[in-house]
Protein backbone atom coordinates (compact mmCIF):
# COMPACT_ATOMS: atom_id res chain seq x y z
CA UNK A 1 0.00 0.00 0.00
CA UNK A 2 1.66 3.39 -0.82
CA UNK A 3 1.93 6.23 1.97
CA UNK A 4 1.97 8.82 -1.31
CA UNK A 5 -0.92 11.06 -1.82
CA UNK A 6 -4.25 9.30 -3.04
CA UNK A 7 -5.07 10.00 -6.73
CA UNK A 8 -6.78 13.21 -7.69
CA UNK A 9 -10.68 10.90 -8.62
CA UNK A 10 -10.01 10.05 -4.95
CA UNK A 11 -9.76 13.27 -3.16
CA UNK A 12 -12.42 16.08 -2.56
CA UNK A 13 -10.52 19.42 -2.75
CA UNK A 14 -10.18 21.84 -0.39
CA UNK A 15 -10.24 21.06 3.68
CA UNK A 16 -11.34 17.71 4.89
CA UNK A 17 -13.54 16.42 7.73
CA UNK A 18 -11.95 13.31 9.57
CA UNK A 19 -13.97 10.96 8.43
CA UNK A 20 -12.86 12.33 4.98
CA UNK A 21 -9.68 11.87 5.53
CA UNK A 22 -10.38 8.34 6.69
CA UNK A 23 -12.93 7.63 3.58
CA UNK A 24 -9.98 8.18 1.05
CA UNK A 25 -7.33 6.53 2.31
CA UNK A 26 -9.99 3.45 2.93
CA UNK A 27 -10.67 3.78 -0.82
CA UNK A 28 -7.51 4.50 -2.08
CA UNK A 29 -6.95 1.09 0.27
CA UNK A 30 -9.91 -0.59 -1.01
CA UNK A 31 -9.14 -4.36 -1.03
CA UNK A 32 -7.67 -4.48 2.17
CA UNK A 33 -7.16 -2.52 5.15
CA UNK A 34 -6.93 -2.12 8.94
CA UNK A 35 -8.02 -0.13 11.58
CA UNK A 36 -4.31 1.04 12.50
CA UNK A 37 -3.28 1.47 9.29
CA UNK A 38 -6.19 3.86 8.46
CA UNK A 39 -5.45 6.09 11.46
CA UNK A 40 -2.08 6.22 10.70
CA UNK A 41 -2.83 7.15 7.04
CA UNK A 42 -5.38 9.51 7.76
CA UNK A 43 -3.39 10.84 10.62
CA UNK A 44 -6.64 9.98 13.25
CA UNK A 45 -7.22 8.84 16.83
CA UNK A 46 -7.21 5.01 16.36
CA UNK A 47 -10.29 4.59 18.44
CA UNK A 48 -11.90 7.53 15.86
CA UNK A 49 -11.06 5.05 13.19
CA UNK A 50 -12.73 2.50 14.66
CA UNK A 51 -15.80 3.82 15.38
CA UNK A 52 -16.34 4.89 11.54
CA UNK A 53 -15.12 1.48 10.59
CA UNK A 54 -18.08 0.38 12.61
CA UNK A 55 -20.66 2.17 10.83
CA UNK A 56 -19.29 1.58 7.52
CA UNK A 57 -19.56 -2.11 8.54
CA UNK A 58 -23.15 -1.74 9.68
CA UNK A 59 -24.07 0.60 6.97
CA UNK A 60 -22.54 -2.43 4.64
CA UNK A 61 -19.44 -0.48 2.60
CA UNK A 62 -16.96 -2.41 4.05
CA UNK A 63 -16.72 -5.96 5.48
CA UNK A 64 -14.06 -8.48 7.48
CA UNK A 65 -12.45 -10.83 5.15
CA UNK A 66 -9.40 -11.78 7.66
CA UNK A 67 -8.85 -11.41 11.35
CA UNK A 68 -11.60 -13.42 13.05
CA UNK A 69 -9.53 -15.44 15.31
CA UNK A 70 -9.39 -13.40 18.93
CA UNK A 71 -5.78 -11.48 18.83
CA UNK A 72 -5.88 -11.10 15.35
CA UNK A 73 -6.18 -8.12 13.80
CA UNK A 74 -8.80 -7.69 11.56
CA UNK A 75 -8.08 -7.06 7.94
CA UNK A 76 -11.23 -5.28 5.82
CA UNK A 77 -12.39 -4.54 2.14
CA UNK A 78 -14.09 -1.83 0.58
CA UNK A 79 -17.45 -3.39 -0.89
CA UNK A 80 -19.24 -0.49 -1.59
CA UNK A 81 -18.22 2.88 -2.95
CA UNK A 82 -20.39 6.06 -3.11
CA UNK A 83 -18.05 7.78 -4.52
CA UNK A 84 -15.55 10.69 -3.82
CA UNK A 85 -17.60 11.94 -0.75
CA UNK A 86 -17.62 10.44 3.09
CA UNK A 87 -21.00 8.12 4.11
CA UNK A 88 -22.56 10.55 6.83
CA UNK A 89 -23.69 7.23 8.76
CA UNK A 90 -24.80 7.47 12.21
CA UNK A 91 -23.90 4.63 15.14
CA UNK A 92 -26.33 2.19 13.33
CA UNK A 93 -24.80 2.58 9.67
CA UNK A 94 -27.70 4.55 8.60
CA UNK A 95 -27.52 8.05 6.99
CA UNK A 96 -27.72 11.01 9.09
CA UNK A 97 -29.00 14.32 8.57
CA UNK A 98 -26.69 15.85 11.38
CA UNK A 99 -23.95 17.18 9.18
CA UNK A 100 -26.84 18.45 6.78
CA UNK A 101 -28.64 20.60 9.61
CA UNK A 102 -24.97 22.10 11.05
CA UNK A 103 -24.92 23.50 7.34
CA UNK A 104 -27.80 24.65 7.29
CA UNK A 105 -27.60 26.97 10.58
CA UNK A 106 -24.44 28.10 9.60
CA UNK A 107 -25.76 29.21 5.43
CA UNK A 108 -29.20 30.82 7.72
CA UNK A 109 -27.31 32.92 10.06
CA UNK A 110 -24.70 34.25 7.08
CA UNK A 111 -28.08 35.07 5.73
CA UNK A 112 -30.23 36.54 8.83
CA UNK A 113 -27.42 38.85 9.67
CA UNK A 114 -27.78 39.37 13.54
CA UNK A 115 -30.45 36.76 15.21
CA UNK A 116 -31.30 34.94 17.93
CA UNK A 117 -31.01 30.69 18.11
CA UNK A 118 -34.72 30.86 18.28
CA UNK A 119 -34.99 32.46 15.31
CA UNK A 120 -32.54 30.12 13.39
CA UNK A 121 -33.94 27.46 14.63
CA UNK A 122 -37.33 28.37 13.03
CA UNK A 123 -35.85 29.12 9.63
CA UNK A 124 -33.85 26.10 9.40
CA UNK A 125 -36.81 24.37 10.27
CA UNK A 126 -38.87 25.92 7.27
CA UNK A 127 -36.38 24.33 4.90
CA UNK A 128 -36.95 21.19 6.34
CA UNK A 129 -34.38 20.10 9.06
CA UNK A 130 -35.17 19.96 12.86
CA UNK A 131 -33.20 21.33 15.24
CA UNK A 132 -34.07 23.05 18.77
CA UNK A 133 -32.99 26.09 19.78
CA UNK A 134 -31.07 25.17 22.87
CA UNK A 135 -28.86 23.11 20.56
CA UNK A 136 -28.70 26.39 17.64
CA UNK A 137 -27.23 28.22 21.40
CA UNK A 138 -24.49 26.05 22.11
CA UNK A 139 -23.24 25.72 18.89
CA UNK A 140 -23.05 29.73 18.33
CA UNK A 141 -21.01 29.38 22.01
CA UNK A 142 -18.81 27.24 20.59
CA UNK A 143 -18.54 29.50 17.45
CA UNK A 144 -18.10 32.40 20.44
CA UNK A 145 -15.20 31.37 21.93
CA UNK A 146 -13.59 30.11 18.32
CA UNK A 147 -13.91 34.02 17.67
CA UNK A 148 -16.30 33.55 14.56
CA UNK A 149 -19.23 35.47 16.36
CA UNK A 150 -20.18 38.81 18.15
CA UNK A 151 -23.14 38.29 20.89
CA UNK A 152 -26.08 41.27 21.66
CA UNK A 153 -27.65 39.74 24.44
CA UNK A 154 -29.51 37.10 22.78
CA UNK A 155 -28.46 38.17 19.44
CA UNK A 156 -25.62 36.68 17.25
CA UNK A 157 -24.10 37.71 14.15
CA UNK A 158 -21.09 36.76 12.04
CA UNK A 159 -17.86 38.71 12.87
CA UNK A 160 -16.40 41.14 9.77
CA UNK A 161 -14.36 38.62 7.66
CA UNK A 162 -15.43 35.53 9.80
CA UNK A 163 -17.49 33.66 6.70
CA UNK A 164 -14.52 31.10 6.03
CA UNK A 165 -16.72 29.13 3.54
CA UNK A 166 -19.51 27.01 2.92
CA UNK A 167 -18.39 24.04 5.10
CA UNK A 168 -19.90 25.02 8.81
CA UNK A 169 -17.12 24.67 11.56
CA UNK A 170 -17.11 21.78 13.14
CA UNK A 171 -17.53 20.97 17.36
CA UNK A 172 -15.24 18.18 18.08
CA UNK A 173 -14.44 16.02 21.15
CA UNK A 174 -11.49 13.86 21.99
CA UNK A 175 -9.64 14.63 24.88
CA UNK A 176 -11.07 18.00 25.02
CA UNK A 177 -14.08 20.10 23.02
CA UNK A 178 -12.64 22.09 20.21
CA UNK A 179 -13.65 24.06 16.86
CA UNK A 180 -12.23 22.72 13.76
CA UNK A 181 -13.10 24.38 10.63
CA UNK A 182 -12.87 22.75 7.36
CA UNK A 183 -12.86 25.46 5.13
CA UNK A 184 -9.18 26.41 6.43
CA UNK A 185 -8.59 22.85 7.67
CA UNK A 186 -7.51 24.30 11.37
CA UNK A 187 -8.48 24.15 14.89
CA UNK A 188 -10.03 27.27 16.00
CA UNK A 189 -10.06 26.73 19.51
CA UNK A 190 -10.16 24.61 21.60
CA UNK A 191 -10.96 24.05 25.68
CA UNK A 192 -7.54 24.16 26.87
CA UNK A 193 -7.65 28.17 26.42
CA UNK A 194 -4.96 27.86 23.43
CA UNK A 195 -6.56 30.43 20.46
CA UNK A 196 -5.07 27.97 17.15
CA UNK A 197 -5.73 30.32 14.22
CA UNK A 198 -2.16 29.27 12.16
CA UNK A 199 -1.85 25.80 13.43
CA UNK A 200 -3.17 23.16 11.13
CA UNK A 201 -4.40 20.25 12.99
CA UNK A 202 -2.42 17.31 13.28
CA UNK A 203 -4.48 15.11 14.97
CA UNK A 204 -8.24 15.27 14.02
CA UNK A 205 -10.91 13.92 16.55
CA UNK A 206 -14.82 12.74 15.31
CA UNK A 207 -17.19 15.17 15.27
CA UNK A 208 -20.05 14.91 18.32
CA UNK A 209 -23.43 13.92 17.50
CA UNK A 210 -25.06 17.48 18.12
CA UNK A 211 -24.32 20.69 16.36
Amino acid sequence: MSLGKNPAHLCMVGGKSPRQQMWEVIRANREEFTVYRVARRSNQHDKTVEKYVACLRLGGYVEAIRGFKRGEEVVFQLVRDNGVEAPNLNADGKPSQQGYTTEAVWRTLRILGPSTPEQIAASVAASGATVSPSTVQRYFIDLQNAGYLTRNGRYYALKPGRYTGPRPPIVQRETRRQVYDPNLDQVMWSSHGEYQHNRSRSRKPEQEDEL
